[in-house]
């Protein structure tokens, strides 16, 4: 299964005119750039890699020695709703929202928004339009339920009052969901890993996503990967 076929699954070759120049050339995707840049410069021989940033899709890879296998994109679209809700609802930028979420209480996370999430993983392909209403639905569920609670809603997004109930609370659920989604996508990774025959400790974790320490955190102490 895992043969050269597979391994320039995800490239193009081609012949670059430059100056007058034909040089040979090739094209690959963007998660496979990232993959690249995790395993070899991590100094494993053999490793699961996972790869998330801020669009809808992702890449699950093995790597053995100088060789990386692309097994199946995973669309965990943790990027798309974190960077939405930090972004355009709390008028931060991701980062600033996860040092934000340590102020507040995850009380609006559910499990069933992790379940949601799941089921773009498992689709191919996503609808962009489905990602935006369930980035919008859950912003529309966080404020619902901080009604319900007796919850000032008013401050919501004003950076002159970021620590404020409704935005603390905010930021720790959705840190919460970004958390809880990860720690299930890598234990799949690992799970397809170990069915191939392929099982390793190692991961190599790339893209934007993984500037999250929290989650990277999680990764070590509660995955199989060690």
């Amino acid at each position: 299964f895992l043969n050269d076929n597979v391994r320039h699954s995800y490239h193009h070759n081609i012949i670059v005119n430059l100056f007058g120049y034909e040089i040979p050339g090739c094209l690959f995707t963007h998660h496979m750039a990232h993959a690249a840049a995790a395993y070899y410069l991590s100094g494993k021989k053999e490793a699961g890699i996972i790869t998330l940033d801020g669009g809808i899709d992702g890449l699950y890879c093995y790597a053995k020695e100088n060789k990386i296998y692309p097994l199946t994109p995973n669309h965990l679209i943790v990027g798309s709703f974190y960077g939405k809700i930090s972004e355009a609802d709390l008028n931060i930028d991701p980062g600033k929202m996860m040092g934000l979420a340590p102020y507040g209480e995850p009380i609006l996370y559910k499990d069933r928004q992790v379940t949601e999430v799941m089921n773009f993983a498992g689709s191919c392909p996503v609808k962009y339009q489905k990602v935006i209403e369930f980035n919008n639905k859950l912003l529309d569920d966080y404020v619902n339920q901080s009604c319900e609670l007796g919850i000032d809603i008013n401050t919501l997004g004003n950076k002159t009052q970021i620590l404020s109930t409704i935005n603390v609370n905010i930021a720790a659920s959705t840190q919460k969901l970004a958390e809880n989604t990860i720690i299930q996508g890598v234990q799949n990774l690992y799970k397809v890993l170990k069915n191939m025959s392929k099982q390793t400790d190692n991961l190599c974790a790339a893209g934007g996503v993984f500037l999250n320490c929290p989650s990277n955190t999680r990764i070590l102490k509660e995955t199989n990967f060690k």
